[in-house]
């Protein structure tokens, strides 16, 4: 290995480093939304239990839940759930430039893994109980085997290729877009190749073909939330690249961010440009190009047909190759405008990153409330949790909100969930109890702090305390008159 390389391969080491660094502090935070439905899959206790709550309870293959299932039995802490997500999202950026440097030279493939280092979406998957960060390793890593086997050949490579096919697509059906052009590509570039790529590719399917028959079909959820639009497409794709999964555009990563990252934008197309006109566009820049649009393209052409599935997180396939293309293009431009043009792409991100440590963009504080009430709630009071949208976190179980708050309890506590608004269903949830605490949440952007809950049955309001993050948590206390 020559000293360049040596060094090349220390500065992706650093930026590995500094993901992790800025990728641990999420750890801590909430259980929130589908994370609850993991947890709830991930606590049973055998493997064929495990495949019967997957098939139950979820959309998606059955990998990260096995991984997540095995955690769980190194430890019941809420943390083991989040711990195989931190290692794929730290674990990509070394696979990342390992890609970018066989694909695009070292110098592109240091942006693109210094980009993904800085995403604000890619940190908040590596902190989440889902499969989406350790999708994004396995096409990445599958990308890199496959360009390993197609020079250097030989079984275990292209056993590997299989295995990393293969895993992807049972982590999650969006990594089909990337797999079916990483097999078109490499049948493209390398005809000599043909038989052990059909052959590679031909056993990763059939691997996946045995769990097919047992999985469930897609529930509808997104399409009920989000329908597919021309701003849609505009917004989620905004929010994979610069923004955060749940944070409004407009807030996320802001308007000095969105400046830096638009006049970075530009500096892409004008490399695209210079790449074209310089000859530089060769097939190995085409492949990283495809890669990072296939994913997108292909879930429009899907949600024009079948249930909406356009959402930020199943683009997460093809993230990690939009900052790879994006520094592959800054590098091809003059040395001074490259250098500008990637340091406004890194402050447009660092900003966004930055401000998602900030209390509002962070995962509803189920924790505190949970704390808050586990301190204040004695024998004979009553916790009702308002329910914004009832959505159970399992067949049996209660809704998510609800759950959110069970799983955060230190203590046995009543608590019962409940459609809000309606005052007298409110009294009779409080049964006479002598005190009844409310948790109500609001989600950011449909206004400020909720008005008090109306309770009938002579109970009086006694007491206020807001939890902030992404969404607001308004915990009231009533007593009887």
């Amino acid at each position: 290995m020559t000293t360049s390389a040596k060094r090349a391969w220390i500065a992706a080491g650093i930026l590995t480093i500094l993901a992790l660094a800025v990728r641990i502090p999420g750890l801590s935070q909430s259980l929130f939304g589908d994370e609850l439905f993991t947890y709830d899959t991930a606590a049973v206790g055998s493997l064929p239990d495990l495949i019967h709550a997957v098939r139950t309870t979820e959309v998606s293959p059955p990998l990260f839940f096995f991984v997540v299932w095995l955690a769980r039995k190194i430890s019941d802490a809420q943390v083991w759930l989040r711990l195989p997500s931190l290692v794929c999202g730290v674990a990509l950026i070394p696979v990342l430039y390992a890609v970018g440097r066989r694909l695009v030279g070292s110098a592109a493939a240091l942006v693109g893994a210094g980009l993904a280092v800085l995403s604000p979406f890619l940190v908040w998957y590596s902190d989440e109980a889902r499969g989406y960060a350790l999708l994004a390793l396995l096409v990445v890593g599958s990308t890199w085997a496959l360009l390993v086997a197609l020079e250097r050949g030989g079984f275990w490579r292209w056993a590997l290729v299989t295995v990393l096919v293969a895993g992807a697509l049972l982590t999650h059906y969006t990594a089909l877009f990337v797999v079916v052009v990483q097999a078109m590509w490499a049948c493209w570039v390398r005809r000599d190749r043909i038989q052990p790529v059909v052959v590679s590719y031909a056993f990763a399917a059939l691997l996946v073909a045995i769990w097919l028959p047992f999985a469930p079909g897609d529930n509808g959820a997104i399409a009920f939330l989000v329908k597919l639009t021309p701003n849609t497409v505009a917004r989620e794709a905004l929010r994979a690249v610069v923004g955060q999964p749940y944070a409004r555009v407009a807030d996320m990563p802001g308007t000095l961010a969105f400046v830096a990252l638009g006049l970075a934008a530009v500096a892409c197309v004008a490399g695209a440009v210079f790449a074209v006109r310089s000859g530089r566009a060769d097939r190995r820049l085409a492949l990283v190009a495809a890669l990072a649009f296939v994913t997108p393209v292909g879930v429009i052409v899907y949600s024009l047909f079948q249930p909406n599935i356009y959402v930020g997180r199943n683009l997460i396939s093809s993230l990690p190759f939009v900052y790879l293309l994006a520094g592959a293009l800054l590098v091809a431009l003059p040395r001074p405008v490259a250098a500008a043009g990637v340091a406004l792409a890194a402050l447009g991100l660092g900003i966004g990153l930055v401000k998602s440590f900030e209390r509002p963009y962070q995962r509803p504080d189920w924790k505190g409330v949970a704390a808050y009430l586990d301190r204040r709630v004695v024998n004979g009071d009553r916790v009702v949790q308002l329910e914004l949208f009832p959505v159970p976190s399992a067949p049996g179980r209660q809704p998510l909100n609800l759950r959110a708050l069970q799983v955060q309890l230190k203590r046995p506590i009543q608590t019962v969930s409940l459609p809000g608004g309606d005052p007298q269903r409110l009294a009779r949830a409080g049964a006479d109890h002598r005190v009844v605490w409310v948790a109500d949440q609001q989600v950011r952007g449909l206004g400020s702090t909720p008005p008090p809950p109306q309770i009938g049955g002579g109970y009086v309001l006694a007491g206020r305390k807001v939890f902030d993050g992404l969404a607001q948590i308004a915990v009231y206390r009533f007593g009887r008159r």
